[in-house]
């Protein structure tokens, strides 16, 4: 059987059509892996942005052993054991330490007979809270 030059046009049609909705997929491919990249990166910089990690330690004036010795300046008794640590609080994430003090008990160190924690700005040191518990038990 011999094709007449109409069906020849008409494949080659078919064959465009084919062609062009396969660019048309394409097209659309790219778009959806960009809005999904987009996506996913943009959830990690708020993740990463909203754990303090971007920025991290940049505006951290105050190192530890400044921040206790700050914070012992507050007491009314002589601690036995110090502690500093950096959080992160707000929703600025301003760096705070908070600097525990204790005095645990002889027979159970877990007991406390003193505990105290002042919270301070880490970038100026000054004194935001003080927290006393004069007997506790450490969870």
């Amino acid at each position: 059987m011999t094709s007449s030059p109409s069906e020849k046009v008409s494949s080659a049609q078919v064959s465009a059509d084919s062609f062009n909705l396969g660019q048309g997929t394409a097209t659309e491919s790219g778009r959806r892996f960009r809005l999904i990249a987009f996506i996913v990166l943009s959830t990690v910089a708020i993740g990463l942005a909203a754990t303090g990690v971007l920025g991290a330690g940049s505006d951290v004036e105050i190192t530890s052993d400044e921040a206790i010795d700050i914070a012992r300046a507050h007491l009314d008794f002589e601690p036995v054991n110090a502690d500093a640590r950096l959080v992160r609080q707000g929703a600025r994430l301003r760096p705070v330490w908070g600097v525990s003090f204790s005095i645990p008990a002889d027979d159970n160190p877990r007991e406390l007979i003193r505990h105290t924690t002042v919270e301070l700005d880490a970038k100026t040191g000054q004194v935001l809270r003080i927290g006393v518990d004069e007997e506790g038990q450490l969870d």
